[in-house]
Order: structure tokens, then C-alpha cells, then sequence
């Protein structure tokens, strides 16, 4: 596990040892752009990575080389172009469906994207070793598109999945059914890797993404644009949501939001993370995991929802019709200091 008192490198770097660090100041933002070839402004991989890391001043949990026509080779040059510019942030590169391009790409590609339909799906234990080989590790993220599909993924050991469509798409020619908001949060809760989620993603969306406890956020249309101004405009507006999204909670401000918690009970919570059995007894999943630092405690707001379902409160019911419905103690009410 990652020192919890040092900030990790990159939100790269927080997934892959399996940290969120959302609660940890200055964590980079979870936006993971994916720069689609050919580019609608007709721009360079170059200059659409460079604009895109410049507006998100580094902050990124990582950006993906698409580009669904063309050669491995054309595949390898589009990916050293995005390293040249994102290795200047210390933002990795990722190669979307082309195992071979990433294995011949070096160093400049830091984690291979698969699909569902992709040959290399069948491929990533010889792959995962291949580059091994040539000393250096290879990250591996599965697109899945629904539950069955999660498990068969979980089951190949990814560093990741991404989970969607979560709305309607335009990016792709014969998208998947839309899994929706709920199926997303159930995902997240289940599991043992960071869910990206993608599919037709706003800014709009940041609070939907934070309170589900996504490890990542994929979009291709929202950080695009006709001319590198607008994708730099994009990509800021992106950002700054996901930030005030995904900001940690104090003890204070959550217990202003849950006013039937003590704010002794939610400060001494952070006690019991990863006791699956005691988070279990109370209706908590196994990823609920406030993080306390001395005498400080942050929630993540993915932490703030797990305790609002755990209580049974609807989104738009008033705490007076809440206790009206549960007379007497809640289950998660019977929370005590450890």
C-alpha cells in the first residue's frame, strides 16, 4: 500500500496499488481523457495530448491512445507522440485494443485497454509477461458492459475495468445497452479494482461519479472539440468539476448532511475499515473506508452514500420522514467507538 502520508505520483499510481486517495490533498483529478484518432480538429496526437494535459495542469488519472482504424505501427507512433507530451506531467499513456502496439511502444505506453471483442482479451497473461520480459510492468483495464461480463473480467486479475455505457453514447457505431446510474454504484461497491466509468459523461455528472466511488472517469466527446481552445476549455470544465465533485468531506460537514450520526460515531468510523464483518453488520461495504490522519477525518463522498443507503434514506426525503419510517434506532445507529 501506498505511504498514506505521501501524495501519490499520480492517480495512476493511486489505483494501481489499489489507494484511493481522493481523501489525500492535492490527489490528482480521476479525468481520463481518451484522444480518439483521427482527431476532429485535425490536430496532431501531439498537440491534442499537450492541450489537454496543459488545461488539466498534469492532474490526470491517465489518457488513452484510440484508433480504431490503422496499423500497429501507425498505433506505436500516435502512442510515443502522447507520451512525448504527457511524460512532461508525469501522466501515463494507455493503448486502446492493440496488445502488440503497446508491447512495441516501450516504455511510452504504460497500460493496454481491451474490449470484450478485442483477440487480446484471451492474451493478457502472455502479454503481462512479454513485457515483463522486457523489463517493465504492464497495466491491463477490461471494458465490461455488464455483470457477467465484470466477473469474467475480475477473474483475469485487471488493474481495472471500465463499466458502461452509463449514458447514451455517440463514440461508438453500435454501442451496448446504457447500464445506468444504479448499475454503476453496484459495480463500484463490488469491486476488488477501480471501476472507470464511461460512456456519454459531463461535467454535469461529477456528483453522480463521486458519490458511486468511481476510481475513474473515461470520455472521449467531452474533452473534444473543433480547435485545441475548446478542448483546453473542456478539459478545465472537466476538472474543476470532478475536484468540487470528489472533494473529502469533514466530520463536521457530514454529520451537518446526516444529522442522525453523532459526529463522535462518524469520527471514530475510519476504526473499523476493512473489517468486512463489522461493516457487513451495519450494511456497509467492504470498500467503505473514511481516512483519518492524527486527529483529522475526511469522507469521501462515495463513503457519505454508502452511510445514506445503509440508513435507508431516500435522495429527496426530509430527515423528519425518515424518522417517521424508522422509529426507535437505525442498525447503523448502534455504531459505537471501537
Amino acid at each position: 500500500m501506498v505511504d498514506r502520508g505521501r501524495v501519490p505520483a499520480s492517480a495512476f499510481e493511486r489505483c494501481m496499488v489499489g489507494y484511493d486517495s481522493t481523501c489525500v490533498p492535492d490527489a490528482p483529478s480521476p479525468l481520463y481523457p481518451i484522444v480518439d484518432l483521427p482527431h476532429p480538429s485535425g490536430r496532431s496526437v501531439l498537440d491534442v495530448t499537450a492541450a489537454i494535459c496543459r488545461a488539466a495542469e498534469g492532474r490526470l488519472f491517465a489518457i488513452q491512445v484510440r484508433m480504431k482504424e490503422g496499423s500497429t505501427a501507425a498505433r506505436v507512433e500516435a502512442a510515443r507522440q502522447a507520451s512525448a507530451a504527457a511524460s512532461a506531467w508525469s501522466v501515463p499513456v494507455w493503448m486502446n485494443d492493440d496488445g502488440a502496439a503497446a508491447l512495441e511502444a516501450g516504455p511510452a505506453v504504460a497500460g493496454l485497454h481491451v474490449g470484450q471483442d478485442d483477440p487480446d482479451l484471451g492474451r493478457l497473461d502472455e502479454l503481462r509477461a512479454a513485457a515483463a520480459e522486457r523489463g517493465r510492468p504492464l497495466a491491463v483495464g477490461i471494458s465490461t458492459h455488464d455483470e457477467t461480463q465484470l466477473r469474467r473480467a475480475w477473474a483475469r486479475s485487471p488493474d481495472l475495468v471500465a463499466f458502461g455505457p452509463v449514458r447514451p453514447t455517440a463514440s461508438k457505431a453500435r454501442p451496448d445497452p446504457v447500464v445506468g446510474w444504479s448499475r454503476l454504484v453496484e459495480a463500484c461497491r463490488a469491486s476488488p479494482v477501480p471501476v472507470v466509468a464511461i460512456g456519454g459523461l459531463r461535467p454535469a455528472d461529477a456528483p453522480r461519479l463521486a458519490a458511486a466511488g468511481v476510481g475513474a472517469v473515461a470520455t472521449i466527446s467531452a474533452v473534444s472539440g473543433p480547435d485545441l481552445a475548446t478542448v483546453e476549455a473542456r478539459t478545465r470544465a472537466f476538472v474543476a468539476a470532478l475536484d468540487e465533485a470528489f472533494a473529502p468531506r469533514s466530520v463536521e460537514s457530514v454529520a451537518a448532511e446526516i444529522p442522525v450520526l453523532d459526529p463522535e460515531v462518524l469520527a471514530a468510523l475510519p476504526a473499523i475499515s476493512g473489517d468486512v464483518g463489522s461493516l457487513r453488520a451495519m450494511g456497509l461495504p467492504a470498500r467503505f473506508a473514511p481516512y483519518a490522519s492524527g486527529k483529522d477525518v475526511w469522507y469521501r463522498p462515495s463513503d457519505v452514500a454508502d452511510l445514506l443507503d445503509a440508513l435507508d434514506k431516500a435522495p429527496e426525503e426530509s430527515w423528519e420522514a425518515w424518522r417517521a419510517r424508522h422509529p426507535g434506532e437505525a442498525p447503523v445507529l448502534r455504531i459505537r467507538r471501537p
